[in-house]
């Protein structure tokens, strides 16, 4: 199974096997805000231990959908928390269990080996750990690194994918073993995907494209209530991507449409902007 595409380092002689990589997982946090002890779950869990139970009051999901309940079994009361998004509780949920995968490649960073400690989920390029994110400050901070769902990284010492790189297609446990512990600055993800968003020159609400989004009245992978629909302005892409932007949100109805394999800064420039309802994705192989 191929991992590192550049830049390999020397191993050393007791380097660690990579443990299974769960496609989706939920941290569960007793303080509001991603803060107090954390719990990281990667199963259903029908009766939560003593101490966890009616404790939580803060979650992030990677990849996956989950429920919430008041009583064991998945019984009572029962919230759901959405794709890499946070919900508030009252301390008095019992059981989880996952409702729903994510089809998006992502990518989880770690602040300790093993996939423990601190993390931050990347959807797309991160480009700057200094800033931003559900957890600020990650500069400097991971050492270890998920790799999920077909994504591919791109793990840079400084910013804006400065500095020495290390291109990643596999999760890596200790980042010791390529070099790159407590080193890396910012995160590029370079598997196939677009970004659309609000404003020109890639600014306001993003929205995250990896297939066939359909009508965009809904926001999919990325943060945020705005509905997408006739409001993106620029769009960029990544990693081979090909997205054509449709006019009209059904088949058979003739509108304008617009294909790219390129970042595009102000969709004025091709006749698309604030027109867009329907995105159609596709990937090409790269030279």
């Amino acid at each position: 199974m191929m991992s590192f595409l550049a830049l390999i380092i020397a191993q050393p002689a007791t380097a660690q096997v990579a443990p299974d990589v769960i496609p989706y997982k939920a941290v569960l946090y007793a303080d509001p805000n991603f803060s107090g002890t954390s719990w990281g779950l990667s199963e259903n869990n029908p009766h939560f231990a003593s101490d966890l139970n009616d404790t939580v009051s803060s979650s992030e999901t990677f990849g996956a959908q989950i429920e919430l309940c008041e009583h064991p079994d998945y019984t009572g009361e029962c919230v759901d928390s959405s794709f890499e998004t946070m919900s508030m509780f009252d301390d008095a949920y019992t059981s989880m269990r996952f409702s729903k995968s994510s089809e998006n490649p992502y990518i989880i960073l770690w602040e300790h080996p093993n996939y423990t400690g601190r993390s931050r989920l990347v959807l797309t390029s991160d480009n700057d750990l200094r800033i931003g994110g559900s957890v600020a400050g990650f500069d400097d901070t991971m050492s270890s690194i998920e790799v999920v769902l077909d994504a591919k990284a791109k793990i840079c010492e400084h910013p804006n994918g400065g500095g020495a790189c290390v291109e990643l297609t596999d999760s890596v446990p200790d980042l010791r073993t390529i070099g790159m512990d407590d080193a890396v600055s910012s995160v590029l993800a370079t598997h196939p995907h677009a970004v659309l968003f609000q404003h020109p020159n890639y600014g306001g609400d993003a929205l995250l494209v990896s297939g066939l989004q359909g009508a965009l009245a809904v926001q999919v992978g990325l943060p945020g209530e705005t509905s997408f629909n006739d409001q993106a302005s620029s769009i960029a892409v990544y990693g081979g991507a090909e997205v054509t932007l449709r006019e009209h949100p059904w088949h058979g109805i003739h509108g304008k449409t617009h294909t790219t394999t390129t970042s595009i800064p102000d969709l004025r420039t091709v006749g698309m902007d604030d027109l867009t309802s329907v995105v159609s994705f596709s990937h090409r192989p790269l030279p």
